[in-house]
């Protein structure tokens, strides 16, 4: 059933089945669930001071490709 803000799976539910912590947990909610075509899309918001952005391209913040995959995994899981 999804909430008003189309969220199908709430941060408070996610850490409920992840055994993941912060700031390991790189999911905020999924969004769609279909689990007849194994489809699913998950939402992570932040901020440019993030502890992750200021050194990995100094005066151009970008999310590592390593946490993007690890945030895709975990919206899989």
């Amino acid at each position: 059933m999804k909430k008003q803000d189309n969220t199908v799976i709430a941060a408070k539910e996610i850490l409920n089945i992840l055994p993941h912590r912060y700031p390991f947990v790189l999911v905020d909610k999924i969004t769609h669930l279909d689990l007849k075509t194994n489809q699913v899309i998950g939402q992570k918001n932040v901020t440019v001071n993030e502890a992750f952005f200021p050194g990995h391209f100094p005066g151009a913040p970008i999310m590592q490709g390593v946490l993007i995959i690890e945030a895709m995994a975990l919206t899989g899981g």
